[in-house]
């Protein structure tokens, strides 16, 4: 019967059930090779000899169908644009002229969020938010050293819902053209809509539809330079927890957040500086954090429609609770957060006096564009906030830049600058040689010959 198959129709099946498997976000590239598109009119039958490797992937698709099922959809799973566009000839779909991001297709398994033994009481609560709120101060002296003008602050209240924050922005200042620091302690009732945008993989605890009562203390911020050499920078750490309405006792907490930066122009030193700080905060508690939560970023500041991520990434986690203890996870926040200053400053300093022309400077606005465009269709953050009843919609969209562009079927020829920099978001680098085993290195090695 394998053998009567085409193989086109073989990599549609593959497709569909992958889909199944992890929707929209999983791929497993079939070792067959699948025919082209101008041969697509020419059938090719499936061999004897590739029967053994058909049930192969068929297992391995099925089994992580099963994994899934059974551990209440805790897979993290790397997105990937390829599952559908595998099943384009088929269905008749025009592939796009533009080459696909290769992400090597892997899982990340994250145990899920279990009944965990300490929760965080008001005095904890208290000291995260002393946490935020520091650092807020320590990062918009440094910003407006750099710049010279002051940030504007603005505190704003949720009024009977619960909490508040304080939002600081500079805005057409001699360097940046904006730049926004927020912190924001908001609790009360939620929404079942809004708590799915909380975590990475959704509670069983947040289903149906009686309101949860929860509690959210963050610090974020985006930092838009005037000059296309100096890269605009993201950041965000966060503490979550949920209660039972009804009884008010507590459900779970967790620490979430990450920073990555996006260049117009790559300058790989500053690329590598940028992460090596965020990998000494990372070791300090963890010599495996990194490693995950450079690749976990990797994988969710993707656009998936354009297949290419948003920068050159730094670090993303969530549901940040598997030591059990709310003070370790509590200790790295803290320290990721605090090398922010660090990590990104220096870069603003050493080319914020660069010269540019009104066509790099063009470029800038269609990266911006693309920063806009995952903000809006992707980030849970952003989706988190505009479910949230009486939320702050100013404090929401203040990471959006003053000016973008969109062009139709702009692309870059591949030896310019601005060609290389878009060939290294459609495949990620690791820009520090990660540690590990011989066997781990090599293994490594075999998967980026492969890609």
């Amino acid at each position: 019967e394998l053998c009567s198959c085409d193989l086109e129709i073989w990599h549609f099946i593959l497709s569909c059930l992958q889909i199944c498997a992890a929707p929209g976000f999983f791929t497993l590239p079939s070792a067959l090779p699948a025919c082209s598109t101008r041969h697509r009119r020419k059938t090719r039958k499936i061999s004897i000899h590739q029967v053994p490797t058909m049930l192969w992937e068929m297992s391995c698709v099925l089994i992580f169908l099963l994994a899934r099922l059974s551990s209440g959809g805790a897979f993290i799973i790397a997105p990937s644009v390829n599952a559908l566009s595998d099943a384009t000839p088929f269905l008749g779909l025009r592939r796009s002229g533009r080459r696909s991001i290769k992400m090597s297709s892997h899982l990340h398994y994250v145990s899920p969020l279990k009944e965990v033994p300490t929760h965080p009481d008001e005095s904890f609560r208290q000291r995260w938010e002393e946490v935020i709120y520091s650092e807020q101060d320590r990062i918009c002296e440094a910003i407006a050293a750099v710049d010279g003008t002051a940030f504007k602050e603005d505190s704003w209240q949720r009024g009977d819902k619960g909490g508040g924050g304080r939002t600081r922005v500079l805005q057409g200042g001699k360097v940046f053209e904006k730049g926004g620091v927020n912190v924001s302690v908001v609790y009360g009732k939620l929404p079942p809509s809004a708590a799915q945008q909380m975590t990475s993989r959704g509670h069983k605890d947040v289903a149906g539809d009686v309101p949860l009562k929860f509690y959210a203390a963050g610090l974020s911020l985006v930092i838009h330079p005037h000059n296309p050499m100096a890269p605009t920078v993201h950041a965000n750490y966060r503490f979550f927890q949920l209660f039972n309405a009804d009884t008010g006792e507590p459900i779970t907490w967790w620490f979430g957040g990450g920073s990555d930066l996006t260049p117009s122009y790559l300058v790989e030193e500053d690329a590598v500086h940028f992460h090596q700080t965020l990998k000494d905060a990372c070791d300090k508690h963890d010599p495996t954090y990194y490693a995950r939560f450079k690749k976990w970023c990797d994988e969710y500041f993707l656009l998936q429609h354009r297949g290419e991520t948003r920068g050159v990434g730094g670090i993303f986690f969530d549901d940040l609770n598997e030591s059990g203890d709310p003070e370790k996870s509590l200790a790295f926040a803290r320290d990721a957060l605090h090398c922010f200053v660090d990590g990104y400053v220096p870069l603003v300093e050493r080319h914020k006096d660069d010269p540019y022309t009104d066509e790099q400077k063009a470029w800038q606005q269609l990266r911006r564009g693309r920063y806009v465009e995952f903000n809006l269709l992707f980030d849970r953050g952003t989706k988190f906030g505009l479910q949230t009843p009486n939320s702050r919609i100013e404090s929401i969209l203040m990471s959006l830049p003053l000016t973008a562009r969109w062009e139709y079927q702009h692309i870059p020829a591949d030896d310019s600058w601005e060609g290389r920099t878009l060939a290294v978001l459609k495949k990620p680098v690791d820009w520090i040689p990660l540690q590990g085993t011989q066997e781990e290195k090599e293994q490594r090695e075999l998967t980026t010959a492969a890609s």
